[in-house]
């Protein structure tokens, strides 16, 4: 037992060998066998699969199975009759099942079949719709075989139904007919006298098989616990544990560590639903998990770069200092930010609110102020530099200006065009040349009534 206080807490850790009572359990007569046959299953032991399976309907001898197929969809179920554990016929069908598609674990509704207990052959993997299939009371145990699996997730379907999650990846197949053939027997819970101890990790039913181990927070100087194990939900076996804050004070931060890593399992059951909580418990103590990886950090600067708390106490407080003053400075920049903007829109009222004296009068209009004409005769677009029009709408007289440039730029690139298609046929030109100047001075009409529209409403304005 080892109990130590970190940052204002106090964390216990505790082992023990608990004695293991085996029960026989009442082998079923009607099995739900819901298959796996998406994409994924192609990487299945599927000879390893049926020989466990071949053997366990060996051992009951009569019985009914209802298979359960499914990937993204699934599909009608089918029943068979299994007479003295001659499965061949099933077999047979579960070797010609063609894997392909991908896999919704949510299209599966375990409510739906009356069955003593559901054989699960699945890696756990799902990459399609909805993520977690039904379950009721009846006990799951999930068979699996290859090599990269969702482990957690389908430890929780056992844990949760009172079955038994066996990875033949490691199991031999006589362990697992074992393990098929028995009630699983389990950590069921502690009990106590108030609420000295919370926080205890494990916190579901989860297998013991020897050794046992449990983690939490303690209150108080110390308390008396009651560890329960026992099968099927029924206690066969107690033992009585008593946590001394002062006996068993331990300083190697091992009970706060052990701890962090038995929450964090927990929650790995459900990884979904619990990723943001599973990634701070990861960061603040240091610990790996599936959205975390080891870094090496030599600097103070480099924890407060990736925002990892340190874990030694010294190094922890410089560390909140430089988080705090940067975050001053962070919320310092901010207000010079929003002074800033309500700076500029002040100024903008002010202009808004200001008036603007124009001199007396209607502006008179004239050729020699918005237009000149060149040494050939022709109008160009050309608004004179102290023109009225200018001082009144400076964005909107350099607009016009740009506009009537590009005016006299397409009128050369089509005259020019002519020029190519007639050659040099002065006779075929000439008739061009006059449309040119006819075009041009319309165009520089139409924009000299645009630009005298923009003054007087600029005036009025």
């Amino acid at each position: 037992i080892f109990v130590e206080e970190q940052g204002g807490k106090t964390y216990f850790y505790l082992t023990t060998n608990p004695k293991v009572i085996r029960k026989p359990k009442t082998l079923p007569k009607k099995i739900g066998l819901i298959w796996d046959a998406s994409a994924s299953a192609r990487n299945r032991n599927l000879d390893k699969e049926l020989a466990v399976l071949g053997d366990y309907f060996s051992k009951i001898g009569n019985l009914k199975v209802t298979l359960v197929v499914f990937r993204n969809e699934l599909e009608k179920p089918r029943e068979f009759s299994i007479q003295k554990g001659d499965w061949k016929k099933l077999a047979k069908v579960l070797r010609e099942l063609p894997n392909d598609g991908a896999t919704q674990f949510g299209v599966v509704d375990l409510t739906k079949y009356d069955c003593d207990e559901f054989l699960l052959s699945t890696d756990g993997v799902y990459n399609f719709g909805q993520s977690e299939l039904v379950h009721g009371k009846s006990p799951i145990y999930t068979l699996n075989s290859s090599p990269v699996a969702e482990h957690a997730y389908l430890r929780y379907l056992s844990q949760a139904t009172a079955g038994t999650y066996l990875n033949l990846a490691k199991l031999t197949k006589d362990e697992a007919l074992a393990k098929l053939s028995s009630v699983p027997y389990s950590f069921l819970g502690i009990k106590q006298k108030g609420e000295s101890v919370t926080e205890t990790y494990p916190r579901t039913a989860v297998p013991v098989d020897g050794s046992f181990s449990l983690a939490g927070m303690l209150k108080g100087k110390g308390t008396e616990l009651t560890l329960e194990f026992g099968s099927g939900g029924k206690v066969l076996h107690t033992e009585k544990i008593t946590l001394d804050r002062k006996a068993h004070v331990s300083d190697s931060g091992l009970a706060r560590r052990i701890w962090a890593q038995k929450k964090i399992a927990e929650l790995e059951l459900r990884p979904n639903k619990h990723e943001d909580e599973i990634t701070e418990l990861g960061k603040e103590h240091s610990i790996v998990t599936r959205n975390t990886s080891l870094i090496v950090l030599d600097r103070l600067e480099d924890y407060v770069t990736h925002r990892i708390i340190p874990p030694e106490a010294d190094l922890r407080q410089q560390y909140l200092a430089k988080i705090e003053q940067q975050q001053k400075k962070e919320n310092d920049g901010r207000k010079e930010r929003i002074a800033g903007v309500i700076q500029k829109f002040e100024q903008r009222v002010a202009w808004w609110n200001k008036t603007f004296q124009f001199g007396p009068g209607k502006p008179k209009t004239s050729n020699s102020g918005a237009f000149q004409r060149s040494s050939d005769g022709l109008p160009r677009g050309l608004i004179s530099p102290g023109s009225s029009a200018l001082q009144a709408a400076p964005q909107e007289g350099a607009e016009l200006e740009e506009a009537l440039g590009e005016s006299a730029r397409m009128l050369e690139n089509l005259t020019s065009a002519i020029v190519g298609a007639a050659g040099e046929d002065a006779n075929a030109i000439a008739p061009f040349a006059s449309a040119r100047r006819e075009m041009q001075s319309e165009a520089l009409e139409l924009v000299g009534n645009s630009l005298e529209q923009i003054r007087s409403e600029r005036l009025n304005t």
